[in-house]
């Protein structure tokens, strides 16, 4: 029986995501179609899309003066 290895994902930067991003769209100018993209890159680009959103947006936290109100 083969072991596999665990190796903890490190989560990749807002810049390296901005730059593959950059680079897909860069890559892809040529493939389009009157100016869209193909399937293929539009999904890819989706996905670094929702990944750097997920890097950027701040998440919501409960202000105290809120709480305290009853």
């Amino acid at each position: 029986m083969a072991a596999l290895a665990v190796v903890p994902v490190t989560p990749e930067t807002v810049s390296g995501l901005s730059r593959r991003l950059a680079e897909l769209l860069e890559q892809s100018e040529s493939e389009g179609v009157q100016g869209q993209l193909p399937d293929a890159t539009r999904e890819q680009a989706t996905g670094l899309v929702e990944a750097l959103r997920r890097r950027i947006v701040r998440k919501a936290r409960p202000r105290p003066s809120l709480a305290l109100r009853s």
